[in-house]
């Protein structure tokens, strides 16, 4: 039975349909109501696969059959013409990527290869030569990628992580993409001491490990004081949740944190209320009850937060500090 693959299909959560232009859901009820219907529709069509529900919107990676794919489309209210997810593009082996690109390397002939992550995962770690556009989301990774490969519709473009099926869609003849993405070209590099990594550097994993090494080069930065870094890590203090690169003697020095005043504030009133961490022990700091204080953008980027970096921490209101303070110091926040 020929499927389309997650990542062929991940497309279709991303392309403007009238789900995805509704208003966010108003209670928790009609939530839970929509996953169950969710569901169940699926199941019919037999697709599996992950759905993710945000304030930001709804991401979905899923499995299909493609004699119901027909049936999905009606479902989600996609013209037939949109794109062709059975215009399937060319998945290279590790090996034949690898070999690709090295003869366009030796040849020094100029190709088209596309980092579609968003900036936080190619910042540190990224393929030679590739375009690795400045994006937050996959959406905005599409219309840069259109404008790149516009005109070079006869052209081969190689391009990793997802969306081969939209430019093969609209006319374009050979689309290239690395099957098992970044992760399988680094078991068969480490699998092949005599070869050279066309890959440089770390791949952004979205677990725990925030982070998986390929090679040993080091080529991005920690956040905090500029030294050579590579290490991924979230602000202990949840209501700030920064996603950004710091080195273990800041991580030490700033108890974990971004280092703003409003979060190491928090963080310490915390320790003193509860008790440090011990040494190495992963402790997130959650004021129940406090959402986040930064938007999806402001959380994944933090030049727009760091000072150092330029970033401004003063859309943190002085009263959000003094309230969670006073929660932590009277109780109202539970403990460990």
């Amino acid at each position: 039975m020929t499927m389309i693959t997650r990542s062929q299909l991940h497309l279709v959560a991303t392309t403007p349909s009238r789900r995805y232009n509704s208003p966010p859901f108003p209670t928790p009820d009609e939530l839970n109501q929509a996953i169950l219907q969710l569901h169940y529709n699926f199941g019919k069509m037999g697709i599996v696969g992950r759905i993710y529900i945000a304030s930001e919107g709804i991401n979905a990676q899923l499995s299909c059959s493609i004699n119901n794919l027909k049936e999905l489309r009606e479902y989600y209210g996609l013209e037939p013409k949109t794109y062709n997810l059975s215009n399937l593009p060319k998945h290279l082996t590790p090996e034949e990527w690898h070999n690709a690109l090295s003869i366009a390397k030796e040849n020094k002939d100029s190709i088209t290869l596309i980092d579609m992550r968003n900036h936080y995962e190619s910042e540190i770690g990224y393929f030679e030569s590739s375009i690795r556009p400045d994006v937050d989301t996959f959406r905005d990774s599409v219309k840069i990628m259109n404008k790149i490969c516009k005109g070079k519709e006869n052209e081969e473009i190689f391009m990793y992580c997802t969306a081969g099926a939209i430019l093969l869609s609209n006319g374009f003849k050979s689309v290239n993409v690395l099957k098992g993405g970044i992760t399988a070209y680094g078991r068969f590099v480490s699998s092949n001491p005599s070869i050279k990594s066309l890959y440089k550097g770390r791949n952004f994993t979205f677990d725990k490990r925030l982070g998986e090494p390929i090679t040993n080069d080091i080529v991005s930065q920690c956040h905090t004081c500029g030294e050579p870094c590579d290490t991924h890590t979230n602000c202990r203090n949840k209501t700030c949740n920064l996603l950004f690169i710091q080195c273990q003697e800041c991580k030490i020095h700033l108890n974990r944190t971004c280092g703003s005043k409003f979060c190491l504030t928090v963080v310490n009133s915390w320790d003193e209320k509860f008790g440090k961490p011990p040494n190495g022990a992963f402790d997130e700091v959650k004021p129940g009850g406090l959402p986040c204080v930064y938007d999806h953008i402001h959380r994944t980027r933090p030049k727009l937060v760091i000072e150092r970096l330029g970033g401004n921490v003063a859309n943190i209101p002085v009263e959000k500090v003094d309230e969670i303070l006073e929660k932590i110091s009277s109780g109202k926040i539970p403990g460990k």
